[in-house]
């Protein structure tokens, strides 16, 4: 979910404030100005100072240069520093498996993929996070790195961690992907729906409020969509939504969309 642009000078509420600035910086590629910043949070100038400050020391920001918009003093530019922190990514998918290494940015520093050999479950698993280490022992820092997300094909269940019973990986059912990742790979895990977490990405990498109320389409090993309201993913009562993989299209006939022989994937995005 998009953060509000407003934030609070009220003590006890340091990390949404600080979260908040981090996000309007990140959004912004050419930075922001603590002009520019009180204008949009409502936040007074101290509180700014303080939260801009603690953001500097921990790494997630640096001063990029100062800008002359006029009589006065200079703006001094406050840009994200993608390199304060990673994460590593994880796309299980009946075509390929894809692990990549992600900055602060969104963006991909290093990309693999795991060709599928019909494998157990354990297996798979161990090969996921072999990969994995290495993308982390990359670095020159392994600490930075964040944790693992992982999208997979439904159903799952996210409270649990658990991949129920995919229909194009059925090696896969009644698995506690969630922990069993965590577990080999020492880092806390996320587990999402592809679709929604496609979702979740084109909302992480536009600026805020633009998608407003979009679909992201999938087609490729699986069909499916991925929506979006007011900038907030949709992921329905059991966090399953969008799935579209059998969809009759006349109850009188064999019609239906079939998703078992597909070209490579592809998406699209649509907003209004």
């Amino acid at each position: 979910m998009m953060l509000s642009t407003r934030g609070s000078n009220l003590l006890g509420v340091g990390n949404y404030n600080q979260a908040l600035i981090l996000d309007l910086i990140r959004r912004s590629p050419d930075g922001m100005s603590r002009v520019e910043l009180a204008e949009k949070t409502g936040l007074s100038a101290q509180t700014l100072t303080n939260v801009t400050r603690r953001l500097t020391a921990e790494g997630f920001i640096a001063e990029a240069g100062k800008v002359g918009t006029g009589p006065g003093k200079p703006r001094t530019m406050l840009a994200l520093e993608p390199s304060a922190r990673f994460a590593i990514g994880v796309h299980l998918d009946p075509a390929v498996t894809t692990v990549v290494l992600l900055d602060l940015a969104g963006r991909i520093v290093q990309h693999r993929e795991i060709q599928p050999t019909g494998a157990s479950s354990r297996r798979q698993l161990q090969a996921i996070s072999a990969v994995a280490g290495d993308l982390v022992d990359s670095l020159p820092d392994p600490t930075r790195v964040l944790g693992v997300g992982i999208a997979a094909p439904g159903p799952l269940d996210t409270d649990a961690g658990l991949l129920l019973n995919p229909p194009l990986l059925p090696e896969w059912s009644d698995t506690p992907l969630r922990e069993e990742l965590a577990m080999t790979t020492g880092l806390p895990a996320l587990l999402e729906k592809d679709v929604i977490a496609a979702m979740v990405g084109e909302l992480w990498v536009t600026p805020a409020g633009d998608l407003g109320d979009a679909l992201f389409f999938y087609y490729g090993a699986g069909a499916g969509v991925g929506l979006s309201l007011d900038s907030t993913p949709l992921r329905g009562a059991s966090s399953n939504a969008g799935d579209i993989a059998h969809l009759i299209v006349d109850p009188y006939s064999r019609s239906m969309i079939v998703a078992l022989a597909m070209p490579p994937p592809s998406h699209m995005v649509c907003s209004p």
